[in-house]
């Protein structure tokens, strides 16, 4: 099993139950930035645990090109 098969059943964001093969699609065929997916799906937006993963994907997203730095969302959620 390839790594991204392995992605493709994976929870991603549990705040907003958001999946891997969700956010997959969406760098494949909308070449997405992490920042897109938090301002249309919410990703990252309530306690930010999913930012490292979805980050790590887009480096992996075969439509993947140029920098990942970019701006992620600061979330809203509360501390620990």
């Amino acid at each position: 099993m390839s790594r991204q098969e392995e992605l493709a059943a994976m929870m991603v964001c549990h705040c907003k139950a958001i999946n891997s093969e969700f956010i997959l699609r969406q760098f494949n065929q909308c070449s997405v930035t992490v920042d897109d997916l938090a301002k249309s799906a919410g990703v990252g937006m309530d306690c930010g645990a999913c930012l490292d993963l979805i980050e790590d994907m887009l480096e992996q997203s075969p439509m993947h090109f140029g920098s990942t730095e970019q701006e992620v969302p600061v979330f809203l959620g509360a501390a620990s």
